[in-house]
């Protein structure tokens, strides 16, 4: 598989940002992640809306083709 070139933004206190490949499958998923790992279980870095509120956030992904 050709090299492939990818770059990503977020503003540094929005979310975690994970990008997950196997190689050998010839894929890669970007995964927003909101809270750390394990924050389900710590409650460390979750977000906590009232009812009603609502929560968005933006992120940029580019693919520069080979």
């Amino acid at each position: 598989m050709a090299q492939r070139e990818v770059s990503s933004w977020a503003p540094p206190s929005a979310f975690h940002f994970v990008f997950y490949a196997v190689p050998q499958q010839g894929f890669f998923c970007p995964e927003p992640w909101l809270g750390r790992p394990n924050s389900l279980n710590t409650g460390e870095g979750l977000l906590r809306l009232p009812p009603g509120e609502e929560f968005g956030w933006e992120m940029e992904v580019r693919y520069f083709p080979p």
